[in-house]
């Protein structure tokens, strides 16, 4: 059994679809500083992060009070969406949202299939930095043809997932949005 814990980047800059990779702002980066008590008392081997900004600034806090390397990982990189214009992006994140896994594209099919096929793989506890629907694509491993969105992490959350016998468990998101998701 492996566990891996996923902390949602903190509040970025910008919102999503306004800037291609916003830091953090002042409460994202308090908010990332908030997880390092929780983050740091857990058994873990590996931080990995997202190689967007937000999520790498995320895993600062961890980093400074630790004598860890953080690898950026691909894999756990955020929805893609690099063909979708900026000023579209907005309304494009919502409708795929609001989508089940089989109305999304073949893009984020195998954009998904590549967040298991990377978790499926892990060896050592990891705490892993990284995005909204990264979570949801973890979470919905025991519900594949069920809504996008069946968490709501909010910012700087952390997540908790266990890798037994070729299977993705979610056991628990410590805090959730009250609101709809932007960024």
């Amino acid at each position: 059994m492996i566990d891996l814990w996923v902390v949602r980047h903190g509040e970025p800059l910008s919102d999503w679809g306004q800037q291609a990779d916003p830091g953090l702002s002042d409460l994202g980066q308090a908010q990332a500083a908030s997880t390092l008590d929780h983050l740091a008392a857990l058994n873990y081997q590996n931080i990995v992060s997202s190689p967007k900004q937000r999520a790498r600034e995320t895993a600062i806090p961890l980093l400074a009070a630790t004598s860890n390397q953080l690898s950026i990982q691909n894999e756990i990189r955020e929805l893609p969406s690099s063909n979708i214009p900026s000023q579209q992006r907005p309304e494009w994140l919502q409708r795929t949202l609001r989508s089940t896994w089989p109305e999304v594209s073949d893009e984020i099919q195998v954009w998904r299939n590549q967040i298991w096929d990377w978790a499926l793989r892990l060896t050592e506890p990891t705490i892993a930095f990284s995005h909204f629907v990264v979570i949801n694509a973890l979470k919905s491993f025991d519900n594949p043809s069920g809504p996008v969105t069946q968490l709501l992490p909010d910012h700087a959350s952390i997540s908790h997932f266990q890798i037994t016998d070729s299977c993705i468990r979610w056991l628990s998101t410590d805090r959730s949005l009250r609101t709809e998701v932007l960024s």
